[in-house]
């Protein structure tokens, strides 16, 4: 009976330790991912381009590719805008910095004569 319990005990003992040894790698592996799909997007590539977070002839990964580089062109065009909004204000001051300096220099030349 002693013997039974035994090896009962060291089953599940082995059962265990070896789902927290599995539950630990998966763990590892799932952050590395996390971290290389962080890199590829940082950089601009679709997330899964390096990291296989897709398996191959996954139903969703071209609409997910379309989702990613709509929302790549989304940030894009707001890039843009921004930067189109602050060369309109640097223009807007080149402008009124001339009109200054030609002001000056009109009340210059009609003093000096």
């Amino acid at each position: 009976m002693n013997t039974a319990i035994a090896i009962v005990a060291i089953v599940f003992g082995w059962l265990t330790i070896s789902s927290i040894i599995s539950a630990k790698r998966s763990r590892e592996r799932d952050k590395i991912n996390a971290a290389l799909r962080m890199e590829e997007m940082e950089h601009g590539y679709p997330p899964g381009t390096y990291s296989n977070f897709r398996k191959k002839g996954s139903k969703h990964k071209d609409a997910d590719l379309k989702d990613f580089e709509r929302q790549k062109d989304f940030k894009d065009r707001a890039d843009l805008k921004n930067g189109i909004k602050n060369l309109q204000g640097r223009v807007a001051n080149l402008d009124t910095i001339l009109q200054e300096q030609a002001h000056k220099n009109k009340q210059g030349t009609t003093t000096n004569d």
